[in-house]
Parts: C-alpha cells; sequence; structure tokens
C-alpha cells in the first residue's frame, strides 16, 4: 500500500477545484470512533461519517481558495485530528491582514452554509419526513455551524488563534508574537478548565494537548537550539487537526519562526472534530 512522505498510508488522493486533496484513512476511523455508540444505528453512523467528511473538506477548501487568490498555491490534508491547508509562507504575499482572511475563511464558509440549511430547514422548504433525514440535518447544521464557531475561539493554532495572532501583529507589529505567547497559554488553559468543568472531555483532552504545546513552546523559545515542539497544530486546522510539521502553515508561517518555509491553515482542533 502506498505510504506518504511520513510512512503513513497515503489514503485517497485528488483534485478538487485544481486543489490537490489527501485524505488519510485515519480521518475516517477517528470520525467512526466519535460518532459510534452500542446503540447507533449503521445507517446514521454513516451518515454521521459523511457529514464530518464533507463538511471539514468544506472548510479546509474555504482555506484554501482564499488562499490561492492571494497567488499562495494550496493543498488539503485531512487526518485522524481533523483537517488543514497548507501553503508557502511566502511574506510578499501573506500579509497579517490576508493570513486573518485565510484563517477566518474556512468556518466562514462552514457558517454560511450551515446557516442556510439551518434557515431552509426554519422556514420549512426543508422538511424530512424519516429520522434519517431530520438527523442528517441536525448534525450537518451542529457540525458546520457549533464546531465553525468553536474553531473560532482564540486558541492557537485554531483559526481563531490564527485570526487573533494577525489582529496583533497589525496592531503590533514589534510585540505581536510576544503578546501571543503570553496570552495563547492562557486561552487554553481555559478551555481545558471549562471543558473539564462541563464534561467535555474529549474536548478537554483537545484543549490539554494544545496547553501542552503552549509549554512545550515556552522551552523551546527559551533553549540554546530549539527542539521539536510537540503538541502543536498547523494552525488554521480544523479540529481534529494533525501534529505541527513541516509545510504547514500555522505556526511556520509566523515570520518570527525561523526555518519553516510553509504554512498551514487548517482548524485545526485546524480543530477539532
Amino acid at each position: 500500500m502506498q505510504r506518504d512522505e511520513n510512512g503513513e498510508h497515503a489514503g485517497m488522493r485528488f483534485r478538487l477545484f485544481g486543489i490537490p486533496v489527501q485524505v488519510k484513512w485515519s480521518f475516517f476511523l477517528v470520525a467512526v470512533l466519535i460518532g459510534w455508540t452500542p446503540r447507533t444505528p449503521t445507517q446514521f453512523l454513516v451518515v454521521w461519517v459523511a457529514v464530518v467528511f464533507l463538511s471539514v473538506l468544506v472548510h479546509e477548501l474555504g482555506h484554501a481558495l482564499v488562499a490561492r487568490s492571494f497567488e499562495l498555491p494550496a493543498a488539503i490534508t485531512l487526518y485522524a485530528l481533523g483537517g488543514y491547508t497548507t501553503f508557502p509562507a511566502d511574506p510578499r504575499r501573506l500579509t497579517p491582514g490576508r493570513r486573518t482572511l485565510i484563517a477566518a475563511s474556512g468556518s466562514a464558509v462552514g457558517l454560511v452554509v450551515g446557516g442556510i440549511v439551518w434557515a431552509l430547514a426554519r422556514a420549512g422548504t426543508i422538511r424530512p419526513d424519516t429520522a434519517l433525514g431530520r438527523y442528517t440535518v441536525s448534525v450537518f447544521v451542529f457540525v458546520n455551524v457549533i464546531w465553525g464557531l468553536l474553531n473560532w475561539l482564540p486558541i492557537r493554532p485554531l483559526d481563531g488563534g490564527q485570526i487573533f495572532q494577525g489582529l496583533l501583529d497589525t496592531l503590533f507589529p514589534r510585540w505581536g508574537t510576544r503578546i501571543a505567547d503570553v496570552l495563547f497559554p492562557l486561552t487554553a488553559l481555559a478551555a481545558t478548565f471549562l471543558a473539564i468543568r462541563f464534561g467535555f472531555f474529549f474536548a478537554a483532552f483537545i484543549a490539554g494537548f494544545l496547553l501542552l504545546g503552549e509549554v512545550q513552546r515556552w522551552q523551546a523559545r527559551r533553549a540554546p537550539t530549539p527542539p521539536k515542539v510537540a503538541g502543536t497544530l498547523p494552525e488554521g486546522g480544523f479540529l481534529f487537526a494533525p501534529p505541527r510539521g513541516e509545510g504547514s502553515e500555522g505556526e511556520g508561517s509566523d515570520p518570527s519562526d525561523d526555518g519553516d518555509d510553509d504554512g498551514s491553515v487548517g482548524g485545526g482542533p485546524s480543530g477539532r472534530l
């Protein structure tokens, strides 16, 4: 079976509007695990996985199309923790304002699509006659609207974190990164606490993972030779989102991060999901 550059099974590869898309099998596995319960009928589980796949793909497509409008060639990857979009972190084209627009575009597309379906359902234009049909509509709205809004929380490397970072870099060009390094650990800690407080343990796991990344980021900046930060995700990923690596925008496209050539937007947890 074909494997990618990281030794993982490559999964499916195709192009959408000319944009390369890779979907790893782990994406579907995690989607099944999240949606499955002993009482879940098979057809409902299939609908859940299909909606998650379509919604995350549309989310990342929003990032990719906006990046391409700025002459940044983009590629989309969906894998175990969600999705992310990669493109070159060209400082001539990727200004803080454009980076903010790219980060905001993923959830914006989902909110528009999910909002339209919700409005049509409320107006009675969409009126499913079966339990499966009603479940499809409710899940589609939930994934695109609720997950989309959560992805705008000011937590690095979610889309909201990238939006906030872009605003800081615009308002405080010299101090934006330092301010972010102070605020983002606090937002990740707050998210972890609130998720545990209200019993959202999967969300608490993701938030705790991001908090670990912020702690390691502090350690990396103080080390003479910065070690690889293992708890961070490509920025903009739709959670579930992948670990940070070369070729992803997120932290990599930050001009203050030396040695990274590409960036990634993705949601992602780029997202969660």
